[in-house]
């Protein structure tokens, strides 16, 4: 009874043995198959005897029980709540009509009621709990709610039935209990047909058991003789796993990951197996022998190398990590190369204008050294022009003879005027030409400002791109220190990467501090270049002044000559003319020395303007060979595509031309 009670508590749980699992599934089944009829023959007896509250009783709670506890066990969960569901709701609604039929119209005694009541409520309460335990897979606590209250019924029931209180003072009639005796026989002997049944198929259960026990004693035999090739397995084995350990060792101590078991010391399948370890040897080392051949081209310069082996989990995604910092790499360093290919354009275009400007300026100190040397020339005609007219003041007998002197001194003065008015004007054009180039040289430093703020941020990027590649290399360091010795070649291979983006990071900072040298010198030649435009501004306007005075002085020579004629024309007024043309004379002196000092101004602005332009020049070529220095900086690399990006300033230069 206690092994039966045991089995039933612990039936579907972790605790029943394989025995019981055995016996359980059958009688399980046994029971699903026979419990139909069992339930069908049972209620139709009891319908038939006209018994219906004993009839719901019979038929609600010990085949609902039995059959929802079957099914659960069995392993049919849900079959066995919406059985044990069903049945309870049916039990109610009946209970019900058969309260009113037989309790409340036949006036039974209050404690009989009282006792249905509750029954009409405990069974959904223990139902319900069952359930409960059923969907949170406590299968003991299921168990035990069943059959626990399965017990309990049958206790109550029968000390009920034994001091006769429920069926002694319900009013049936005689002959509905002969026809529950009839129906109750009939049953029994269904029963019995049933239990034979089942006795039958657990005899047939108990042979097949003996049946296989006696072919799992006839297979004893076989079982030791593998347990000795088992056993001679084992030694095998350990041999070949000492081996092996001993294999891995020298690799991980010595670094040599040449090394391989022997096959030939093998044989059968330790040698398949000693082959399995050397293509894992081979498949651990390609990877890392591949990757160690990029990374020795890349630190060489090449970076047109990539990592192609087919490879899965860590070692892909790192080989498919370096070859994307590759391509970043290269575009990075063929951006650089075309911005320094652009500066180095800039600096030469603007070394040409320098000395396009230079050559201007030579050309206007040039013409300010004839126009110095016309205004002495005119100085020395007006003092001569002073001494003629002293000697008309000491020789007026000579007037005639010397008006024709100054008639054609006045002449010439004109024409020298005149020629001398030109060329301040050629001056001040050439003046406005050099601001024109000072204006295309101030674009041109301010794209080479630009260019070299593009720079920068590219050079930001670089510096970004190297933090990653940095924190990569210490992930992977992390991952290869947690990987044991395993990692340790993958750690080396992380370290080489550090170094590597170290160096890098060394070669950004270097080549920002070019281009901030860059920055700077475009920034002064920019301001000199503003000077410099002060300067050429304020020689144009000593030009307008020089123009004036030329001008003012060919009024005087025409005024001159015309006074000569006057001269000639009239004698008698020969001495108020000769003192006004003294007095004018004077004026004209004071007017030529003031632009002998302005054309003497003019030549040192000129030649100021020309040091400037030299300057600039030299400002232009330290660029040029800053951008030659970076060009030679990533022409040491090899990329992609590099022979159809890179364009040299000669050819540029060329096609301008």
């Amino acid at each position: 009874m206690k092994a039966i009670l045991k089995n039933l508590l612990y039936a579907g749980t972790s605790q029943e043995t394989e025995e019981a699992i055995k016996s359980r599934v059958y009688y399980t089944n046994c029971l699903v198959v026979f419990a139909i009829p069992i339930v069908a023959v049972l209620t139709l007896a009891l319908i038939v005897s006209g018994l219906g509250e004993v009839a719901l009783e019979a038929l609600f709670v010990l085949p609902v029980f039995v059959i929802g506890y079957a099914l659960n066990v069995g392993g049919w969960h849900r079959a066995g709540r919406v059985f044990l569901v069903f049945g309870m709701v049916c039990y109610e609604v009946f209970t019900f009509y058969y309260f009113n039929l037989l309790y409340i119209e036949q006036g039974v005694d209050a404690g009989i009621m009282r006792v249905q009541v509750n029954k009409i409520y405990l069974w959904p309460v223990i139902i319900g709990t069952a359930i409960i335990f059923d969907l949170q897979r406590e299968r003991k606590l299921f168990n035990f709610t069943l059959v626990g209250s399965l017990l309990c019924y049958v206790f109550f029931e029968s000390i009920q039935s034994a001091l006769g209180l429920p069926v002694d003072e319900l009013p049936y009639e005689q002959a509905d209990m002969n026809s529950f005796n009839i129906a109750a026989r009939t049953v029994a002997a269904i029963v019995a047909f049933e239990l034979y049944l089942i006795v039958n198929m657990h005899q047939k259960f108990e042979k097949k058991i003996s049946e296989q026990t006696r072919i799992a004693e006839s297979k004893n035999e076989e079982v030791i003789r593998q347990n000795a090739i088992l056993e001679e397995a084992q030694l095998r084995l350990g041999d070949t796993i000492e081996e092996t350990n001993r294999l891995i060792k020298e690799v991980v101590e010595s670094g040599n990951y040449s090394l391989r078991m022997h096959v030939d010391e093998q044989n059968g399948q330790w040698s398949d197996l000693a082959t399995s370890i050397n293509s894992l040897f081979e498949s651990l080392v390609a990877p890392f022998s591949e990757l160690n051949r990029v990374i020795n081209q890349m630190s060489r310069g090449n970076l047109t190398e990539r990592f192609r082996m087919e490879c899965q989990g860590e070692v892909a995604r790192l080989g498919e990590n370096l070859n994307n910092a590759l391509e970043n790499v290269s575009d990075l360093l063929n951006d650089i190369n075309d911005q320094s290919q652009n500066i180095r354009r800039v600096a030469v275009i603007s070394q040409e204008n320098s000395d396009q400007v230079n050559r201007q300026v030579v050309e206007i100190a040039q013409t300010m050294n004839e126009i110095s040397a016309g205004a002495a020339n005119q100085v020395t005609q007006v003092n001569a022009t002073s001494e003629l007219i002293t000697n008309i003041r000491q020789f007026s007998g000579q007037i005639d003879s010397q008006a024709a002197t100054i008639n054609q001194t006045a002449s010439e003065g004109v024409e020298i005027c005149q020629t001398g008015s030109q060329t301040i004007e050629q001056v001040g054009d050439s003046m406005h030409e050099i601001l024109n180039y000072f204006e295309k040289s101030r674009s041109s430093i301010q794209e080479l400002g630009t260019n070299s703020a593009e720079i920068s941020k590219i050079l930001g990027i670089i510096e970004v791109i190297v933090s990653q590649t940095n924190l990569l290399s210490l992930n992977a360091a992390i991952e290869a220190a947690q990987a044991g010795d395993a990692g340790r070649g993958f750690s080396v291979i992380a370290s080489e990467i550090r170094q590597l983006v170290e160096q890098s990071r060394d070669s950004v900072k270097q080549i920002e501090a070019l281009v901030a040298n860059v920055q700077y010198s475009a920034n002064t030649t920019e301001q000199l270049i503003t000077d410099m435009n002060s300067v050429v501004q304020a020689g144009g306007a000593h030009t307008s002044e020089a123009k004036r005075s030329f001008a003012e002085m060919a009024a005087s020579y025409e005024e001159t000559f015309r006074l000569s004629n006057e001269i000639a024309q009239s004698t008698k007024r020969q001495y108020s003319d000769v003192n006004e043309i003294a007095s004018r004379v004077e004026k004209i002196v004071v007017i030529t020395e003031e632009t002998a000092a302005g054309a003497e101004q003019a030549a040192t602005s000129t030649q100021q303007m020309s040091n400037l332009m030299q300057s600039y020049h030299g400002i232009a070529a330290d660029v040029t060979r800053i951008a030659d220095e970076l060009t030679g900086n990533t022409g040491r690399f090899v990329m992609d595509g590099e022979a159809t990006k890179r364009a040299s300033a000669d050819e540029v230069i060329a096609e301008r031309g």
